[in-house]
């Protein structure tokens, strides 16, 4: 992909007094390509906003450069900024404060064709009316003054604004967090929709971790004016590597009483430090129960610990060894917190690359190279991954990804799927037994069980149609 905006090194501080400085951005790096959605998340306070602010020229850098389209633009000359106006614009956070409340909604629209010199008067008029009918409002509308608006409507109003002067990027600084739960759905399909049509480019900054996922291709975690972890969307969500990340993720509640109240609680203890006149050393460490000596000293830096996956974490940084499919610790203290063998060996890693687990220790699961035999041979004789995963307490994913590093041919699901009784499979669903107790009684995996009973023409319960135990 094509890159659009490419940040070097950038921070952002003020001065609060005598010689006391806030750090609301500090040292970051990122690329941002044609056509994606970047998502910008992380607590109240972290420098996101900041962040929109400085890539959309409000605020000058401090240090560091910014390149758009493959040229630096230095936005404290106005000519740079005026040109750089028209291709960058932004969706502010507040409906309400971002509208001149003396200006109607036609002129507020026009402003930027008129100070770009877009259009005579007449045909600028015309592209209100019909940017109006873009977002969901009508060309009556350009006549009323924004408190004559809901919510909802005002940042449909922000958003017209926005694609007046027919920008290639877009901030969206929390658009939605001021809106109703239905009204924010409306928006980020609308969003969505002009993204496809017009080819836009957005850097989208929210709270709200689902919606994020949803209308992301990446994301980028931020903590304290630093970025800990940037990965595509469906990458960090399933192999998320920093632990202020996991934590973060962690507090997203699940739409299911039973997962919700078995998902592992992360609460981080200690406070936030204070972003004026910081400390050296990972911002995280005083909340993190893996920081060592060295993460209080040192600044990580943004490494790429899996393909696309960039975390910055001391615990965490790896390279590949010569090895294929194994990845040997970067640091000497990390080495001596790696598990051991029954000989006190350190043990060989394959992986799935989640370094630190459930248990909260840095690494998911070492194999040596009997249990790796054993597997490969258990795969052979006709075991599925998922009993392999239950047998060495991994899951079938890590198994999975082991045999493809060994280059053992994988079966297809319908091996496993012939397997399968399908009378009994129906006669055992129709006396109320439920998937999850049929796929444990036939020894055959959930998945199998659905779609055998989908094939079979048999319509699934749900969990409330089964009688109380």
């Amino acid at each position: 992909m094509e890159k659009l905006i490419t940040l070097d090194h950038v921070s952002k501080h003020f001065h609060v007094g005598k010689n006391k400085t806030l750090v609301a951005v500090n040292d970051v790096n990122f690329d941002i390509y044609k056509g994606e959605t970047l998502g910008v998340v992380g607590e109240s306070g972290c420098g996101k906003s900041t962040l929109g602010r400085v890539v959309m020229g409000i605020y000058h850098p401090t240090s560091g450069k910014m390149i758009y389209d493959g040229k630096e633009v230095n936005l404290k000359h106005t000519k740079d900024r005026y040109n750089y106006s028209q291709k960058a614009q932004i969706i502010f956070q507040d409906p309400y404060a971002s509208l001149n409340p003396r200006m109607t909604v036609g002129s507020i629209i026009a402003e930027g064709m008129e100070i770009h010199n877009m259009y005579d008067k007449e045909k600028r008029m015309q592209r209100v009316y019909e940017l109006l009918e873009t977002v969901g409002l009508n060309r009556e509308h350009a006549n009323r003054f924004p408190h004559e608006f809901s919510g909802g409507q005002r940042q449909r109003i922000g958003i017209a604004r926005a694609l007046a002067v027919e920008p290639e990027f877009i901030v969206c600084d929390e658009p939605i967090s001021a809106l109703d739960v239905s009204i924010q759905s409306q928006i980020i399909n609308l969003l969505k929709e002009l993204q496809e049509k017009h080819g836009f480019t957005y850097m989208f900054i929210a709270h709200d971790l689902n919606i994020v996922k949803y209308i992301s291709d990446r994301i980028a975690v931020m903590y304290l004016g630093n970025l800990v972890e940037l990965a595509d969307s469906d990458e960090i969500y399933a192999h998320t590597l920093h632990p202020y990340s996991q934590a973060l993720l962690a507090s997203v509640p699940i739409p299911d009483p039973d997962k919700e109240a078995q998902k592992e609680a992360k609460v981080l203890s200690g406070d936030v430090p204070s972003p004026i006149n910081p400390k050296p050393g990972c911002p995280f460490a005083n909340r993190c129960v893996h920081a060592t000596e060295k993460c209080r000293t040192e600044t990580p830096k943004l490494r790429e610990a899996r393909p696309g996956h960039f975390v910055s974490c001391h615990i965490l940084e790896f390279k590949l060894s010569n090895h294929a499919g194994r990845l040997s610790p970067s640091d000497t203290d990390i080495i001596s917190q790696s598990p051991k063998n029954d000989k006190g060996e350190n043990s060989d890693y394959y992986t799935d690359k989640k370094k630190v687990d459930r248990l909260q220790q840095p690494y998911q699961r070492a194999f040596t190279p009997e249990e790796i035999q054993k597997i490969v041979t258990a795969y052979q004789s006709g075991k599925a991954s998922y009993e392999l995963g239950a047998e060495f307490n991994c899951s079938k994913t890590t198994i999975v990804k082991l045999l493809k590093q060994q280059g053992v041919p994988l079966r297809k699901s319908g091996r496993t799927r012939a397997k399968v009784d399908d009378k009994k499979v129906i006669r055992m669903y129709k006396e109320m037994h439920t998937i999850k107790e049929i796929s444990k009684n036939l020894n055959v995996d959930t998945q199998v069980i659905s779609r055998c009973l989908k094939e079979n023409g048999v319509k699934l319960r749900s969990r409330w149609d089964y009688p109380e135990k």
